[in-house]
């Protein structure tokens, strides 16, 4: 860590140069205006449905047959009490936990009959059921056992399982509907009122009435005593149905259609009153062959050759290949208990989450262009955002464009203020405009003071604005009469690249080539203070303690307090020598904007570092696994990056302006779970107390162990340690083993912690207790024995 002595910034101001760092956060806060009237909501985008996010701000992952999956095409998802997510496929069945896929086949799980998994469902037991071709299998306490015709299942072809709240499980077959009490199965068919045998679909209503689908006949509800069949013959679609779903309010929707070349509107029918009535007429289906209502009312469509889609508030928003999905042919839809949705297709296994920190607004959900430039917000809490093509407005999730149409006298926004005075002044290439009560108004700078882009502005305590420009130097903006600063009055390079208005009306001014200071109408300059000279300021920051940050281009971050300066860089740990935003939490971390991302250090780490008491800082890095559409923020104009009065960050990016909640940044690692224990002899099973016993002769050991994170695997790192056995924690990456070998007899409690992407450990995994048994030379009575003989002996 390098020092330099520079002026005190908490002494009086003296004549040649005075340092006080000021430009509080709040006060930009403070001076927004009020909500500007008037606003056009013409090119207004639609907005998400309440408390949800567009499709188009989900986090999108996939998982392939190359990335471990038993099979490519997924046709059955569920999550089962413990975590683990079970994906089924035409090539078995698959365990997963964000990293790795366990696969259950007939090669390796004799008690499956088929590698062919049509479905699954958890029980409120926690037992998982799973419908194959070959039967019906369950899975409980890690041992498999299937149903077959043998055991009065009507047909081994198994299309769907579902359960009652009464423990009763309804099962849909080839050879009619079977319900199964636990001992015995009851088949239904065409004889007891059912339209064909061939059930394809079954679902449980809120009152307890089950419905079923037949392929080639239509629905059916029983109400525990009857069976009443709704035909579909006739529709354009026939009866083939591939999915029933009794969802809230009363609501049934029947999934229908042939395949990937059937696109009718009917598609998807409602069933009320008897009547089958079809989503939307106007919007044709391919055939629907998944269908999943979430908490928020929203229905989810996965369709045999036209992708995904969400349908809300008779609004439908599709996702597709052209979207990143694996593949337009969807088979299965499940919501996670986080809340996220997981699609199997026949290409893959896709994840849509919504959990992720991070939530990006781009061209997808309104603005006028990708590129942003600056963001802030007003008095009233909207957000505007500056984009090259134009500005938009952000309120209660809804984003409105205003471009050249509604007045904008330039398309190209460099830079955004709320004044106090209730109007937003914006900078553009050759000027500043005004935006108040629905109208722009232009203004030219006075004839004489030099040309150029604005990259900032700022309101000082009195009310001054002033203009940073790109060439043209310092501005203070009045429009009866402004005034450049340029290097003939002191400044160090007349490329203004950030402004902070501070205390006592004092003004820090960044440059391309220097930080200077304005007070009182003159200009200081820092060459030659420390290591301030001829850097290329990017952002500027002052924390309550008066200590000023400086984000540079290519030179890192800086600290200066109490006539120090501390510089940090890629060296000391610091994630990029680039920063173009620096915002703070109420928990004490600055957040960094970068080319690379967004990184988030804790203040103490930085004092720490700068004392010589840590040697390096440990960032937490953000990026496009986290909810950004590009981890490459924009630092030229000002504000790049703005923390909202809700305490919410947002930053300016390539593609979007992109927000996170620090707190909800911050969630620990799921608690690992120990897995099992392998020795040579093979795998070590658990005794009824859950203590592992091994032989003597089993010293080398492995423990597997995993965590179920699926929002972002990679980044989990884990620690373990055996009491016992070894002193201390030890540091194991992103392995998922820890290999002990030569461990002597006794007893040993083995503990794991996973550290998440966010820089918090989760709590340790519950305790593996072990118990080596000791050689017969090694027990109390053999070393009795063995002395006695020793005594007998020497007598």
């Amino acid at each position: 860590m390098r020092h330099a002595t520079i002026l005190d910034p908490h002494r009086p101001l003296p004549r040649y140069v005075g340092v006080r760092c000021a430009a509080l956060l709040a006060l930009a806060l403070l001076s927004a205006p009020a909500r500007v009237a008037g606003q056009p909501a013409a090119r207004a985008a639609a907005a998400p449905p309440a408390g949800a996010r567009a499709l188009t701000q989900y986090v999108h992952r996939a998982w392939t047959a190359e990335d471990g999956l038993p099979y490519a095409g997924v046709s059955a998802i569920t999550q089962t009490r413990d975590g683990y997510l079970w994906v089924g496929t035409r090539g078995g069945l698959a365990r997963f936990d964000g990293a790795r896929f366990t696969t259950f086949n007939t090669r390796n799980t004799p008690a499956l009959r088929s590698n062919g998994v049509s479905s699954l469902y958890v029980a409120p037991d926690g037992t998982l059921w799973i419908g194959t071709l070959g039967g019906l299998t369950r899975y409980r306490e890690g041992r498999f056992t299937t149903y077959t015709t043998a055991d009065g299942l009507p047909s081994d072809n198994v299309w769907d399982v579902t359960g009652a709240p009464d423990g009763t499980l309804w099962v849909g077959t080839l050879g009619g509907l079977a319900r199964f009490d636990g001992a015995r199965f009851t088949t239904f068919t065409t004889a007891d009122g059912l339209l064909t045998d061939d059930v394809r679909a079954v679902s449980v209503a809120e009152d307890g009435a089950l419905w079923a689908g037949t392929y080639g006949g239509g629905a059916h509800r029983w109400d525990g005593a009857r069976w009443k069949a709704y035909p579909l013959a006739g529709t354009p679609s026939g009866a083939l149905v591939h999915r029933i779903l009794a969802g809230r309010g009363g609501r049934v929707w029947v999934g229908v259609g042939q395949g990937q070349a059937d696109r009718s509107p009917h598609q998807l029918l409602q069933l009320e009153n008897g009547r089958y009535a079809p989503l939307d007429p106007g919007r044709p289906l391919s055939a629907v062959r998944a269908l999943h209502e979430g908490n928020d009312g929203a229905l989810w469509i996965g369709t045999y050759g036209g992708g995904l889609a969400r349908y809300h508030n008779s609004a439908l928003e599709p996702f597709t290949t052209r979207d990143g999905l694996t593949d337009d042919r969807v088979q299965a839809i499940h919501r996670d208990r986080a809340g996220n949705v997981w699609v199997g297709t026949m290409g893959g296994l896709d994840l849509l989450r919504q959990d992720a920190p991070f939530t990006t607004y781009a061209s997808e959900e309104g603005l006028p262009n990708n590129n942003v430039r600056a963001v802030t917000e007003d008095a009233a809490g909207t957000l505007w955002i500056a984009t090259a093509d134009g500005l938009a407005r952000l309120d209660a999730g809804r984003v409105t464009a205003l471009t050249a149409r509604d007045g904008l006298p330039e398309p190209y926004v460099q830079s955004l203020w709320a004044g106090r005075g209730g109007a937003l002044w914006l900078g553009g290439q050759r000027g500043v405009f005004r935006y108040a009560r629905g109208a722009f108004t232009r203004y030219a700078l006075p004839a004489g003071l030099p040309d150029g882009a604005v990259w900032s502005i700022a309101e000082d305590a009195a009310g001054t604005l002033w203009l940073g420009s790109a060439g043209g130097g310092l501005v203070r903006f009045d429009p009866a009469g402004s005034r450049a600063y340029t290097t003939a009055d002191g400044l160090p390079h007349n490329s203004v690249t950030a402004l902070l208005a501070g205390r006592a009306g004092r003004l820090w001014v960044g440059t391309s080539s220097g930080l200077a200071l304005m007070h009182a109408g003159r200009l200081h300059r820092f060459d030659g203070q420390a290591r301030f000279a001829g850097i290329n300021v990017r952002s500027l920051h002052e924390d309550d303690a008066g200590t000023l940050w400086v984000g540079t281009y290519g030179r890192g971050l800086m600290r200066l307090r109490g006539g120090q300066v501390a510089v940090y860089t890629i060296r000391d740990g610091l994630h990029d020598d680039g920063v173009w935003s620096i915002l703070e939490d109420d928990r004490g971390a600055l957040w960094m904007s970068s080319d690379r991302g967004v990184s988030r250090v804790a203040k103490r780490d930085l004092d720490a570092v700068a004392a010589g008491r840590q040697r390096l800082l440990t960032p937490v890095v953000y990026g496009a696994s986290d909810g950004m559409k590009s981890a490459e923020g924009n630092g030229a104009s000002k504000p790049s990056g703005w923390r909202a009065r809700d305490g919410r960050m947002w930053f300016a990016t390539q593609r979007g302006v992109v927000v996170v909640d620090p707190a909800a940044a911050s969630r620990a690692a799921p608690v690992p779970i120990v897995e099992g224990v392998r020795t040579r002899a093979g795998d070590a099973a658990r005794g009824a107390d859950g203590t592992v016993t091994l032989p003597a002769a089993s010293r080398d050991l492995t423990i597997a162990y995993t965590s179920l994170s699926f929002a972002d695997p990679e980044r989990l790192r884990f620690r373990y340690r055996l009491d016992g056995f070894s002193e201390g924690w030890v540091d194991a990456g992103d392995r998922r083993e820890a290999v002990f070998t030569n461990v002597p007899a006794g007893r040993y409690r083995f503990r794991v912690a996973a550290l998440s992407g966010s820089g918090t450990w989760s709590a340790d995994a519950d305790a593996l207790v072990l118990t080596v048994a000791p050689f017969v030379w090694e027990t109390a009575w053999f070393r009795v024995l063995a002395a006695l003989a020793a005594a007998g002996l020497a007598a």
